[in-house]
């Protein structure tokens, strides 16, 4: 699967469009600045890990307290400083899996993504229609989780000692091929006791891979005895609830 994209096939490079200039330009220019500055900014583009590591150290203060707003940006930090102190005597492994929509989408940077889903920007500007899949080979990818909705789950989870982490996953393609992917993934991890915390679509995404691998692996909340599935050999527990009611 790939992006269709609405420029010229011929263009090396995927540039964000512009509105035409005069009036219309000049409004829609004002409304973007507006939203970036309501929304805070680059705080959208800042990468996951970025983001725990200014919190737990206090820079981008500002902008990080725009994007989350005062009281959550408050608590968070008291997490991500508690996580901080816990992470380095491991735990049992967690994988926490976004509903629909939940992955950020866009192009790897060093520190401060390019973004399309979700950037205030591109959305203002009229670029969303570069998500676009059409079957040919894609330059984005699936680059981190929405924070505001699933940030606190995982540091709650790190600072209780579970070794937590994201699996984000690019909600354009199919449940079939997500489901491998997450099958590859799984394969990939140091530890055959896996926990997973999937909300919404991540739900459907983790029963298919259990499906298609033959798998009667258990779906019970995170805190049920785990049970080693007879085909994959892996202990797997199961949540699907909302990160809200956990």
């Amino acid at each position: 699967m790939a992006q269709s994209s609405s420029k010229n096939a011929k263009a090396p490079a995927r540039k964000r469009q512009k509105p035409a200039g005069g009036l219309a330009s000049t409004s829609t220019d004002a409304s973007a600045q507006a939203v970036s500055a309501s929304a805070g900014g680059s705080a959208f583009k800042l990468n996951d890990q970025g983001v725990e590591a200014a919190l737990s150290s206090g820079e981008h203060s500002g902008m990080l307290e725009d994007y989350f707003g005062e009281e959550a940006y408050h608590e968070l930090r008291r997490l991500a400083q508690e996580a901080s102190s816990r992470s380095v005597r491991g735990g049992p492994r967690v994988l926490i899996i976004p509903g629909i929509m939940g992955s950020k989408i866009g192009k790897k940077r060093k520190l401060f993504d390019d973004l399309i889903w979700i950037d205030p920007i591109d959305i203002v500007t009229g670029n969303l229609a570069d998500l676009r899949l059409n079957g040919e080979d894609t330059n984005l990818e699936a680059l981190g989780v929405i924070l505001i909705a699933y940030l606190k789950l995982k540091l709650s989870l790190r600072a209780a000692g579970y070794d937590a982490d994201f699996y984000p996953y690019d909600w354009r393609k199919s449940i079939s091929l997500l489901g491998q992917e997450l099958s590859v993934s799984l394969s990939k991890e140091k530890t055959a006791d896996v926990s997973i915390v999937a909300h919404s679509l991540g739900g459907l995404v983790t029963k298919k891979r259990q499906r298609s691998n033959g798998s009667s692996c258990s779906e019970r909340p995170i805190t049920a005895p785990s049970h080693r599935c007879r085909s994959c050999g892996r202990f797997i527990r199961f949540c699907a609830r909302s990160p809200s009611s956990i």
